[in-house]
């Protein structure tokens, strides 16, 4: 989270914007658990396993809709579930470099 919800203003590190003075602790905790869900559900891709990344990336959303979140949730949902073998990531892609986050 770069900018404050609220005022957006320029954020720190700290939880309390330095302009309006809002907490954003929980906010930025919910930011962490969104990306790490998503991050969950993009090794579960590698793995071929598109329920369990469906399930988590609908969890990411519901948590902080994100426009691409949300593309790799329709995504999910419209694929049938590969063949053993095969990745669900773009080609030459590795869940790791997939789950890295944003800045």
């Amino acid at each position: 989270m770069e900018r404050c919800p609220i005022c957006r203003a320029q954020l720190g590190s700290e939880d309390v914007c330095r302009r309006c003075h809002a907490d954003l602790g929980n906010v930025r905790r919910i930011v962490q658990t969104s990306e790490r869900l998503a991050g969950a559900a993009l090794r579960a891709l590698a793995e071929n396993d598109g329920e369990t990344a469906l399930r988590l990336l609908r969890s990411a959303t519901a948590l902080r809709a994100e426009p691409d979140i949300a593309w790799l949730v329709a995504k999910v949902a419209t694929k049938a579930t590969p063949t053993r073998g095969t990745s669900m990531l773009p080609q030459g892609q590795t869940a790791d470099a997939a789950s890295q986050p944003r800045s």
